[in-house]
């Protein structure tokens, strides 16, 4: 009769842990397109190519739906860009020190983060390649930087994010193949 009375107790107390907290707070991610550049087409051997570059932000919006979410949380983001050659770097990281009110949602805008693609024409084919987002991850700690919530673009970009990495920078241009020279003769 006790171990039932255990495991009930258990079971009661159960959806009052950490874990349970991110069913409290509401974590919605939004992609906007805020700039983009295209060049004139340039003329190469045997076609022409044309460059164009986007910029876009996440706006991240952040809702308590318990009076149990602390106040004040961090917000913590990265970006993950798939590069037109395959690789996955992170585009953009950050973090921002929030305010929140109970049922009112608090937003916060990442970086700018440059997508580039080319777009080329051949005598017997055209096409392009493009860098462009992966996925992201967010992740709202509390004062005592436990993790009370989260949300992740889906389970490939959850598993490529490492939330231990320090990265200042995202590289200038991820994703451009650069074509090989050939040798003069």
């Amino acid at each position: 009769m006790k171990m039932w009375i255990g495991i009930l107790t258990l079971a009661l107390l159960a959806p009052l842990t950490v874990g349970a907290t991110s069913a409290r707070i509401d974590i919605s991610v939004t992609k906007k397109t805020v700039d983009r550049s295209t060049t004139g087409k340039q003329e190469i051997p045997r076609g022409s190519t044309q460059r164009t570059e986007t910029e876009v932000v996440y706006t991240i919006g952040v809702k308590p739906r318990s009076s149990r979410v602390p106040g004040r949380v961090l917000v913590e983001w990265i970006v993950l860009g798939e590069a037109a050659n395959g690789n996955i770097y992170t585009a953009a990281k950050g973090e921002s020190a929030i305010e929140t009110q109970l049922a009112k949602v608090t937003e916060v805008e990442t970086d700018r983060i440059s997508l580039v693609s080319r777009d080329y024409a051949l005598r017997h084919s055209a096409g392009s390649v493009e860098s462009k987002v992966y996925g992201y991850g967010v992740r709202i700690l509390d004062a005592e930087d436990t993790v009370i919530a989260e949300k992740y673009s889906g389970s490939s970009a959850e598993k490529k994010i490492d939330w231990s990495s320090r990265v200042d920078k995202a590289p200038d241009n991820p994703g451009i193949p650069r074509g090989k020279k050939r040798p003069r003769r």
